[in-house]
């Protein structure tokens, strides 16, 4: 099971990718994928919980000054399985100094007593649990941002099991390029007549060596930001990103960093849809965002609101 387990998630990466996919090569894609998500949410978890006291499997926390802080979040609906999603954190090769995960203080009044014990278990072995103002998905960056302006912190989902490698491929390309934001996935935005084309257009899990403000990252599947100070105020404006982008911190990330100028270089490793627990779409922002459209309300309400147009 060890051996087995260990590779699984390895083993769906490696399978070979279309670069211009026809109907069949996508039929072909999707039933591979939830063949390995089927077998992966039976195993991994079981491996998970024999393996978790063996001590390459813990962090030795470091709060003070963290060189990598590992940030994510989650809510009530997601909370029994969160703890898969840390595992895999805490598993990587290159270990993050630390984990933090933001929850709504709204949403769990009563604090610990409202977790689960397989969450719980994990804050001996490297994660530390905040509570905050519930602001949805952007808590998985706002506080930890701020709270750690000097680290480079490296945003996760709460739902995806992670290859162990994510950590250092993406530390790898930060060496090369110390400015940039590294992203695990990427989607290649499309503009028609200087217009940007609907999120379902775009060039989805795109393959690039290159450097651009227009790969818009996924924030869950692993995202390296250099360091906090890299943002300005208006980045950080609480009432504001809640207004334009309520529903999406993907889409304030990317179009705050179109406005200053940063731009976006993708490591290529892992680059195609993730592996996910049982059930996470339906309750997931994806189902709402991408497929009913609320991306594209979201970045046509933040464009226009920092006057940002696409002309030659």
């Amino acid at each position: 099971m060890r051996l087995f387990s260990d590779n699984l998630i390895d083993y769906y990466y490696r399978i070979p990718s279309f670069n211009k996919p026809s109907l069949l090569a996508k039929v072909f894609n999707r039933l591979i994928q939830k063949f390995f998500a089927i077998i992966t949410n039976y195993f991994v978890p079981k491996y998970y919980k024999k393996t978790s006291c063996e001590e390459k499997n813990r962090l030795k926390i470091n709060d003070i000054d963290p060189k990598i802080v590992a940030s994510l979040t989650t809510f009530p609906k997601r909370i029994s399985k969160v703890h898969l999603s840390i595992e895999g954190i805490i598993r990587q090769s290159v270990k993050p100094d630390i984990i933090l995960l933001w929850l709504a203080e709204s949403q769990f009044p009563g604090k610990e007593a409202d977790l689960p014990e397989s969450l719980l278990k994990l804050t001996n072995r490297g994660l530390v649990i905040k509570f905050c103002d519930d602001l949805r998905s952007h808590k998985k960056y706002y506080y930890t941002l701020q709270q750690y302006p000097n680290s480079k912190v490296i945003l996760f989902d709460d739902d995806i099991y992670y290859h162990k490698e994510i950590i250092r491929n993406l530390i790898n390309l930060n060496e090369k390029y110390p400015d940039y934001i590294i992203a695990t996935r990427a989607h290649l935005m499309i503009f028609k007549e200087n217009h940007l084309a609907p999120y379902n257009q775009w060039i989805h899990n795109y393959k690039s060596a290159d450097i651009s403000l227009y790969h818009h990252h996924t924030s869950g599947n692993g995202t390296l930001i250099p360091n906090g100070n890299i943002f300005d105020q208006i980045f950080f404006d609480k009432n504001l990103l809640m207004e334009i982008s309520p529903f999406s911190d993907d889409v304030w990330f990317k179009v705050n960093l179109i406005r200053l100028n940063i731009p976006v270089m993708i490591t290529g490793e892992y680059q195609r849809d993730p592996l996910t627990q049982n059930g996470s779409y339906a309750t997931s922002l994806v189902s709402q965002n991408s497929h009913k459209g609320l991306k594209d309300k979201q970045l046509i309400s933040a464009l226009d609101y920092f006057k940002i147009s696409f002309e030659p």
